[in-house]
């Protein structure tokens, strides 16, 4: 399959996802979805934010959608989150898969996918910088596509972070020719088809794994769109993965993995 790559850009006086009407939006995916979606979210050491993302993302998208399913894979944590989701478990229903140990983001983003169980997965962080209504829009944007990512816009990371990521995207253009805002966005709808071929040839990036799996669905002929979503300044704590002093080896380690990616694809251009 060729590759493929859709943008949706807002125009100037154009509705923003967060402006739509919530109802419009639900009931447009209420019956498409029903029995066949669900959102997992992978946790670690979110205390200060987790039960308002939670409650926010099952009264704004999986209450409204019978069938639907809400998946919180959580890491090993030891800040309270444990005992905040279990608590929060007995109010809400949801799936809860917890480990005593933490085992990283890359493991746990796969153990998310996998465990999710339905035709329509959708894949979000759990730091709440991310709108939930987010997820409705994208939801109604999924025909014809096999990923749909939200990029952030506007994106309210520090500046060194988006300096970082925008030369970090150039890469992936230049080596591959994928064209993206954001493609290491944790906010992506994807469908199981997708996940089932991708993820076992997820394992060559040690840092950065949503980026693999959206590289490798792009080279194996996906079709992917990105829209953009909301995005807020996080409030609490830091990124778990991204921390200042790690950066250049992070950076180094990464160059290397997608060389090592561009050699493969070189060589197998089949797969």
């Amino acid at each position: 399959m060729k590759p493929q790559l859709n943008h949706l850009v807002f125009k100037q006086g154009q509705s923003h996802p967060s402006h739509v009407s919530t109802e419009r939006l639900v009931g447009k995916q209420k019956q498409a979805c029903q029995d066949n979606f669900s959102i997992v979210m992978p946790v670690f050491n979110e205390a200060r934010v987790i039960e308002k993302v939670i409650t926010d993302f099952y009264s704004i998208v999986i209450k409204q959608m019978p069938g639907s399913r809400l998946i919180i894979m959580e890491d090993g944590s030891d800040d309270g989150t444990k005992d905040i989701l279990k608590n929060l478990k007995r109010k809400i229903p949801f799936t809860l898969i917890s480990t005593k140990y933490r085992k990283g983001y890359t493991r746990a983003f796969k153990d998310a996918l996998k465990n999710a169980g339905a035709d329509l997965i959708f894949f979000s962080d759990s730091d709440g910088q991310h709108n939930p209504y987010d997820v409705l829009h994208i939801l109604g944007e999924r025909r014809g596509f096999d990923i749909v990512s939200g990029y952030k816009s506007p994106r309210r990371d520090p500046f060194y972070r988006q300096f970082i990521s925008k030369i970090y995207n150039t890469f992936f253009f230049l080596l591959f020719g994928l064209k993206m805002k954001d493609i290491n966005s944790g906010f992506n709808l994807i469908r199981k088809t997708v996940v089932d071929q991708v993820l076992p040839e997820v394992q060559d990036m040690e840092y950065c794994v949503m980026s693999e799996f959206i590289l490798k669905s792009f080279l194996s002929g996906y079709k992917i769109k990105e829209i953009p979503v909301d995005h807020f300044s996080r409030r609490h704590g830091s990124t778990n993965i991204f921390k200042p002093r790690r950066l250049p080896f992070i950076i180094a380690k990464t160059i290397k993995d997608l060389l090592h990616i561009k050699l493969k694809y070189r060589k197998h251009p089949e797969r």
